[in-house]
């Protein structure tokens, strides 16, 4: 799948480690582009919670957790 950059503005720094991932895909094809944009528009933060292709790396994540936790 080829991913598209899709990062909003955020206002607040993430300032713990752990809140990356809520609001970040690390290992995303297009996580360069997106920071590249981010710094280039002068964003404080940025998430990538409204890009499709976040959303569907949560979804998988909640579906593999929902399977490996099936009574």
């Amino acid at each position: 799948m080829n991913a598209m950059p899709g990062p909003a503005e955020l206002l607040v720094l993430i300032k713990e480690d752990a809140r990356v991932l809520e609001h970040r895909r690390l290992f995303c094809d297009a996580y360069d582009q997106c920071l590249d944009q981010a710094v280039a528009a002068g964003w404080v933060s940025w998430t990538c919670a409204r890009c499709p292709s976040f959303q569907t790396e949560e979804e998988r994540r909640i579906d593999g957790y929902a399977q490996e936790h099936r009574h």
